[in-house]
C-alpha cells in the first residue's frame, strides 16, 4: 500500500511548478528546482526549537550503537552517518562499569606512550580519521586503557542523512517531514524569484508544529534492547554539551 510521503520528485516538480518552469522539469529548470530542495531539506534537519531558541535535534537522526570491544584492540571505526556522540559511552548494566570519561586524542596517546596495560576501558577520545571527498569526515572511538577482552559499550550517535537522488527517494521524518520541506522549498523559491515572503508564515508554522510534536513525543525515560538487555536511560533538557537521545523510532 501507497504511503503519504512525497518523494524527492514529488517535491521538485511542485518546486518547479511554482517557479513556471512545468511539473516536469530538465535541464537547467530540473537542477534548480532540486537545489532549492536540497536548501529545504538542509533547513529542516536542523530546525531551532520555537520556545527554547536552540537547535533542536530530530528524534528520527538519533541513533543507538553498541561497540563489542576485542583484546589489545583500542581503535574502532564509527559508522559513516556518524555526525556527533549525543552522551558519553557506557558499559550494559551486567558489565559493572560506570560511564567512560571523555578525553582527547592527545591525552590517549600520552597514556600510550607511558603504558600500554589491559583491563576495561574507562576513557574514551573521537578522533577523524580521514576526509573522503564522497563521505566526508569519518571517525574512530579510542579507548583507554586497551580492553582486555569482550565488552560491550553503548551509546547514541547523531547521524547524517543521505542526500536525496532518486526520484523514489524519501525523506527522514515521514510524510509530515515532507510536507514541511515542500513548504520550506516554495519559501526558499519565493525569494529567489522575489516574489516576497507570502509562503514563509506557513512554513514556520508546519515546522514548529513538528517540532514540538517531536518534543511532546519524547519520554522521560527510554528503553532500549541490547541483545537480552535493556538499557535505561533517563532523558534530560536538550542543550548543547550534554544531550541524549529522544526516541528510537
Amino acid at each position: 500500500m501507497a504511503g503519504f510521503d512525497l518523494t524527492f520528485s514529488d517535491v521538485y516538480n511542485q518546486v518547479s511548478e511554482f517557479l513556471g518552469t512545468g511539473s516536469s522539469p530538465t535541464g537547467a529548470s530540473l537542477i534548480r528546482a532540486k537545489n532549492i530542495v536540497y536548501r529545504a531539506y538542509r533547513q529542516f534537519l536542523y530546525p531551532i526549537h520555537p520556545n527554547t531558541g536552540r537547535l533542536h535535534l530530530w528524534s528520527f537522526l538519533k541513533r543507538p550503537l553498541t561497540i563489542k570491544t576485542k583484546g589489545d584492540q583500542w581503535q574502532y571505526q564509527l559508522p559513516t552517518d556518524f555526525s556527533r556522540m549525543l552522551k558519553d559511552p557506557q558499559y550494559l548494566d551486567n558489565e559493572g562499569y560506570g560511564p567512560l570519561v571523555k578525553v582527547s586524542t592527545d591525552w590517549i596517546r600520552r597514556r600510550r606512550s607511558e603504558s600500554t596495560s589491559s583491563t576495561y576501558p574507562t576513557h574514551f577520545a573521537l578522533s577523524p580519521v580521514s576526509q573522503d571527498a564522497a563521505l566526508g569526515t569519518m571517525w574512530e572511538l579510542w579507548l583507554w586503557p586497551d580492553p582486555s577482552g569482550a565488552y560491550s559499550i553503548v551509546f547514541t550517535y547523531l547521524m547524517v542523512p543521505e542526500k536525496p537522488t532518486e526520484t523514489t527517494d524519501l525523506f527522514l521524518g515521514g510524510p509530515q517531514a515532507s510536507e514541511v520541506i515542500l513548504q520550506l522549498a516554495t519559501v526558499i523559491a519565493e525569494g529567489q524569484e522575489e516574489h516576497g515572503n507570502t509562503q514563509k508564515a506557513e512554513a514556520d508554522r508546519l515546522l514548529a508544529s513538528m517540532v514540538l510534536s517531536d518534543t511532546v513525543d519524547t519520554s522521560d525515560t527510554l528503553g532500549t534492547l541490547y541483545g537480552n538487555q535493556i538499557v535505561i536511560e533517563r532523558n534530560r533538557a536538550e542543550n548543547d554539551t550534554d544531550l541524549v537521545y529522544a526516541a528510537d523510532r
